[in-house]
């Protein structure tokens, strides 16, 4: 009978070079796989308990031979193995690296539905993102819901295709999935008034419906104000009050306070939530800006997502998990970073788990989006001004060959299969 499976790299690495493993989930199928490429049930049922994954290359597919069987679990041979398959073809390139040559790799015929997949489990994850945010900064749920009637449609949808296709916004999308995408290109303020030139220019793009590469926010009335007041963020937002401006209006909000708003927190927090800054946050935004802080706050976590927000929230939330906080902050260097952890020195003289103190790596430091666009001086401020940092999940460069999630290179970060984890073992 011809079954088919998916398993992760290293249970893959197990069953190689011990000859047998157990998989979980098996799918029966008849005939050649490839004559199932639109066989959208196998496909569900075969995924249905696959976890969240980072890179393609993290999985494989499995077809195997073996008699009729019942239960969840199967122990299997590497004899019984009659095909191997990368998710697509980014992930065969990097598995082919670190295989063992003899093994052929095939490229499964569902890249397109795996794609599809990973869309979906984004779109979880930035919602996961939204409400870590929400706890965080303690939203009340009559807040929340201005924000899901924003997402209304197909919004999470069309956001995520076009991010996962490589297309900037354009045509009649929501002017959200425009503030969202966006990258500043014109040398607007360093300071506060850059964030209220940059809605503005969102704005232009969302009423052209195509990004405005030639347009400057300050040639507006609107930003001919901007720029001549030298306040911080909450004084510029009561000038703009003060001028009772009517030609930026959104349904649902107050957009000349949310969309200047968002792009202020997505600076403050562009590695992630932090908690020494939250307070602050809160304290001076919250209560002035109300349901339009809460927007914000929705927008700030599908941009951030699970893998920058789920640190404080597990903090806010004390997980179970979590033991007794160090009478001390004096180790600064002290850090356990997930499964990086389960590597360092191991003192078991009393029987207890000891992480040793560690130097960062030499390179772990470094920004790996470091080139990021660059504006023009302007006025006062030094030439040659850096953007705002964008780390989010929606920024072209996160989305880049050389840096996504979805298509960077692990030739550096996995170990060669066999000689690696042989070492591994050994130690």
């Amino acid at each position: 009978m011809n079954y088919i499976t998916i398993i992760s790299r290293s249970e893959f690495t197990d069953l190689y070079k011990y000859g047998h493993a157990f998989v979980q989930n098996s799918v029966p199928f008849e005939g050649n796989l490839f004559d199932h490429r639109n066989d959208q049930v196998l496909f569900n049922a075969l995924t249905e308990y696959m976890n969240t994954f980072e890179y393609s290359s993290e999985y494989l597919l499995l077809h195997f031979r073996v008699g009729v069987y019942n239960g969840s679990a199967k122990e299997i041979f590497i004899k019984d193995v009659v095909g191997v398959y990368a998710i697509d073809p980014e992930a065969k390139t990097q598995l082919s690296v670190s295989f063992d040559p003899r093994i052929r790799l095939q490229i499964s015929p569902w890249t397109e539905k795996f794609n599809g997949l990973r869309q979906k489990q984004a779109i979880r994850q930035a919602k996961a993102g939204m409400y870590n945010c929400y706890e965080v900064f303690d939203i009340q749920s009559e807040e929340r819901g201005k924000m899901d009637f924003m997402m209304r449609g197909n919004f999470l949808k069309d956001l995520f295709g076009d991010l996962y296709a490589r297309k900037r916004p354009c045509g009649d999308q929501s002017i959200w999935i425009y503030l969202m995408r966006y990258e500043r290109h014109s040398p607007y303020w360093r300071d506060d008034r850059g964030f209220f030139l940059d809605a503005i220019h969102v704005y232009e793009n969302y009423t052209k419906k195509t990004e405005q590469d030639d347009f400057c926010a300050d040639d507006t009335a609107l930003g001919e104000v901007i720029n001549n007041c030298n306040k911080d963020f909450n004084g510029i937002y009561d000038v703009i009050n003060a001028n009772a401006v009517s030609e930026y209006e959104v349904e649902g909000c107050n957009y000349m306070a949310v969309a200047p708003l968002f792009l202020y927190l997505k600076s403050v927090f562009s590695g992630g939530l932090d908690a020494a800054k939250i307070k602050m946050i809160e304290d001076e935004f919250k209560s002035k800006y109300k349901t339009d802080f809460a927007i914000a706050i929705g927008l700030l976590g599908l941009s951030l997502g699970q893998d920058l927000t789920y640190s404080c929230y597990y903090e806010e939330k004390k997980l179970p998990i979590f033991g007794q906080a160090p009478e001390s902050d004096s180790n600064a260097n002290l850090r356990i970073v997930g499964e990086q952890a389960l590597n360092k020195d191991v003192d078991h003289s009393d029987n207890t788990l000891v992480l040793h103190q560690v130097q960062p790596a030499e390179n772990e430091c470094k920004d790996r989006n470091s080139e990021t666009k660059t504006v023009e001086s302007k006025m006062n401020v030094e030439p040659n001004v850096s953007a705002p940092e964008d780390n989010s999940v929606f920024s072209d460069q996160a989305m880049s060959a050389e840096n996504s999630p979805l298509y960077e290179s692990l030739e550096n970060e996995y170990p060669i299969l066999m000689e690696k984890q042989e070492e591994r073992r050994q130690h």
